[in-house]
């Protein structure tokens, strides 16, 4: 996106794009971390169960590693936004300073 326009509508666009995605990294991070400590039984209930059936604790590494993924996504992500956030006046095309 940066290669082929450099105008303030197009590094807007970007810094809002990158900006949900860090919201949904988190939000990805959270929801699988917390399904990462779930227990077998919810309230005396067995998981798996009528009630209960559309949770499972039978992939607990896996929602481990989606979490740590999310984080680390989110932590980029988070970098990179705050980086393009600081350095735009310099990014838009036609304002671009030496040093």
């Amino acid at each position: 996106m940066l290669t082929k326009s450099q105008s303030t509508v197009a590094i807007g666009f970007l810094i809002g794009c990158s900006f949900m995605i860090c919201l949904l990294s988190l939000m990805t991070a959270v929801f699988w971390g917390q399904l990462s400590g779930c227990n077998e039984t919810f309230n005396g209930v067995p998981i798996g169960t009528d009630v209960i059936d559309h949770y499972s604790c039978d992939h607990i590494g896996g929602y481990r590693a989606i979490c740590i993924f999310a984080v680390c996504e989110f932590l980029i992500t988070l970098v990179f936004t705050y980086v393009l956030v600081q350095a735009k006046d310099e990014i838009v095309e036609g304002n671009i300073t030496t040093g």
